[in-house]
């Protein structure tokens, strides 16, 4: 198989992965979001070690702990970058045991938009016409679901920005994919190894059936499957690709939302989904405009 098209199918796969996330988050539905969380940062802590060992990059994960200490621009970022992940695993956990997998689709839609705005802010970027358009309908979007609901949406946006300031993060930090995040949940890591420990020894764990353990174990792999995934993919295709393939997890959250947990879907939420789905789409535009014009001339030649 040529390197783009495996390329293809691990970035698809990690898509597909994140997109059914809320399906496996809704067996841990007993126990309260931050215990799974918790768990995670444990779990995904053991399997990023026994990764890079599988991998023999001990030594590049070394290499990147002494830049990362040696440099406090990098460790903050690092550090900063870990408590983002965090709060946006313990968010979505939350929202999507809490019956409100639309809210999180939604937040995961606006992202991007929200992404394109840090890059404004923080790194001096310019925004195109067409990036101008698609932040506009989407803060049409979402101030129209705040007039009507009379409430933020803060679960969309807690992801949007989370996510966002998280990416903005690793950017400065220039850390590879593995490296990057066995350094992350090993600083995290200990306080969630501690919390547990807390729970335990005060007896306010939740009890825990062995079906129930054993999905809360595997937390660490489904973590990191498909991060790995989505970095393989992302050596080998256009960022172009991989930035319209990234609105698979959101549409595959909203349809098992709406479809499999019967979550109400009302009209505002449809005006504001609209709202936001052109501007993604006027978003996308130039990516999908650039991809023919470079299919056009791979032809030709």
């Amino acid at each position: 198989m040529p390197e783009n098209n495996k390329g293809a199918l691990a970035t698809l796969l990690a898509f597909f992965m994140w997109g059914i996330f809320p399906i496996y988050w809704k067996f841990l539905s007993t126990v309260p979001a931050m215990e799974i969380l918790a768990y995670r940062i444990f779990f995904s802590g053991l399997s990023m070690l026994a990764l890079v060992f599988i991998l023999k990059k001990s030594k590049e994960a070394l290499a990147a702990w002494q830049t990362v200490k040696n440099s406090r621009q990098k460790l903050f970022c690092v550090t900063a970058g870990a408590a983002l992940i965090s709060v946006n695993w313990f968010t979505f956990i939350w929202a999507v045991n809490a019956g409100r997998i639309l809210d999180s689709s939604l937040g995961y839609y606006i992202n991007p938009l929200v992404s394109v705005g840090i890059g404004v802010l923080f790194l001096g970027e310019k925004l195109s016409r067409p990036h101008r358009i698609a932040v506009m309908l989407a803060t049409a979007g979402v101030g129209y679901m705040t007039i009507q609901f009379g409430d933020l949406p803060w679960v969309a946006l807690s992801l949007a920005l989370s996510y966002a300031f998280y990416g903005l993060c690793k950017k400065l930090a220039g850390l590879d994919a593995i490296s990057g995040m066995l350094i992350e949940t090993l600083i995290t890591a200990p306080f969630a190894a501690s919390y547990l420990f807390f729970l335990y020894n005060s007896g306010a764990a939740t009890p825990l059936s062995g079906a129930t353990f054993a999905f809360l174990s595997t937390t660490g792999i489904v973590t990191v499957i498909p991060l790995i995934l989505f970095a393989y993919g992302a050596n080998r295709l256009p960022l172009s690709i991989i930035g319209l393939c990234q609105y698979i997890t959101p549409t595959m959250s909203l349809l098992i939302g709406v479809f499999l947990y019967h979550e109400p879907f009302s009209y505002v939420q449809l005006i504001s989904f609209a709202l936001i789905w052109c501007g993604l789409a006027i978003f996308s535009l130039p990516q999908i405009i650039a991809l023919r014009e470079k299919w056009r001339l791979e032809k030709k030649t």
